[in-house]
This record gives structure tokens, sequence and C-alpha cells, in this order.
């Protein structure tokens, strides 16, 4: 399976606030997004239990994944 890593400029036009945006972007709707670069990786098979599944899976966990 593939996952993307994405890195994005958004512009908070009518001040919503860090929270909001993140809320925004947690549901897949976005603000003005510009995509900066995409990382594709191989992150194997899918199941619940995937460290990319799991809010609890640090940051640097889920990087290592697109770590070249």
């Amino acid at each position: 399976m593939k996952a993307y890593k994405i890195e994005m400029i958004i512009v908070d036009t009518v001040n919503e606030g860090i929270d909001s945006i993140l809320a925004t972007v947690d549901c897949m709707r976005y603000h003005k997004a510009d995509v900066l670069a995409i990382t594709e990786a191989d992150i194997g098979e899918w199941s619940e239990e995937h460290p990319l599944n799991l809010k609890t899976t640090k940051n640097y966990q889920k990087r290592e994944y697109f770590d070249n």
C-alpha cells in the first residue's frame, strides 16, 4: 500500500486560527492550500493497527516511512 506525505502552505483568510485549520485539514477540506511537495512511500500491508493509522504514533516514527 502507498502513503503520501504532503507539505502545504495554508492561508488563513478568515482568521479561523490553527485549531480550526487543523480540524478542517483532518476532514480533508482545504483553505486555499498550496502543495509544496509530495513524497510517496510503500508502507506495506494496511491494518487497523498500522502505525500510520494510530494517533499515538510519534511524528518521527511516521516520517521514517518517507526517509530514503
